[in-house]
């Protein structure tokens, strides 16, 4: 039986516990190669977004003390958020981000939804998400917010960035702990969403990851407590450290 946990502040997170086994089924497959929006199975692989180098990297010591840290080994800790290397695509207009943290802690966190910037346009962009103050008790494990639950749509073809910044100091949010990623919403092709139609739901997280359907794959792995194909599908983006973690 699945595990969910719901933790309520000014807004909704969801955790997801993995902690009931399941039978080990066909290997996952990531292809971020493979576009889902049109007939053809090979695109271009779509520009890494700006903050691609900030998520990736791992966090720097703290150039001052970080209050819900404090009792925590920073060398041991891990925050990050659970996107691919390249801007990941969604299938749903309002989907989960989901994000893993290695201990547990109470404390604020702040998240934006922003357009990413287009140079040739040279105009401003306006967040869907700026800076929304969050505010609850998290576990150790995966964690999920939905922009449904803030009332946040995506545009289709858009590409987004999203970043959640755990706040270490009020007074000085240059100590913020901040993961992320890149996301676009997208229309899979008429062959494909027949495809989607007519799988089951233990066997859809891997069309969709072979699909290049990144956050509609991690959110049926996560909500079908399959710890271990999420695992191996961590490990294809880089996210060894958090599949080690589950």
């Amino acid at each position: 039986m699945n595990t969910f946990s719901l933790t309520k502040g000014l807004v909704l997170g969801v955790v997801i516990s993995f902690g009931v086994p399941e039978v080990q089924a066909e290997k996952i497959v990531f292809d971020e190669k493979v576009s889902p929006s049109t007939e053809s199975t090979e695109s271009q692989v779509s520009p890494k977004p700006q903050i691609k180098k900030k998520r990736r990297r791992v966090p720097k010591r703290l150039r001052g003390t970080c209050d819900p840290l404090s009792a925590v080994d920073k060398s041991q800790f891990i925050f990050r958020a659970l996107v691919p290397e390249q801007t990941g695509l969604t299938s749903r207009s309002q989907p989960k981000l989901y994000w893993y943290i290695s201990e547990p802690v109470d404390t604020d966190f702040l998240l934006t939804v922003k357009p990413v910037a287009n140079a040739k346009k040279r105009r401003r962009v306006r967040a869907l998400v700026d800076d929304m103050e969050l505010s609850f008790a998290v576990d150790k494990g995966i964690h999920a917010l939905s922009l449904a639950e803030y009332g946040v749509k995506l545009r289709e073809g858009v590409e987004y960035e999203w970043t959640l910044s755990l706040v270490c100091d009020v007074y000085n949010l240059s100590l913020n702990r901040t993961v992320g990623g890149g996301i676009k919403y997208i229309s899979p092709a008429p062959t494909l969403a027949n495809r989607i139609q007519q799988t089951s739901q233990s066997k859809l997280p891997y069309l969709y990851a072979k699909n290049n359907l990144w956050y509609d794959a991690v959110d049926l792995l996560a909500t079908q407590n399959l710890n271990r194909v999420m695992a191996d599908l961590l490990k294809q983006v880089n996210l060894d450290e958090v599949a080690r973690g589950l």
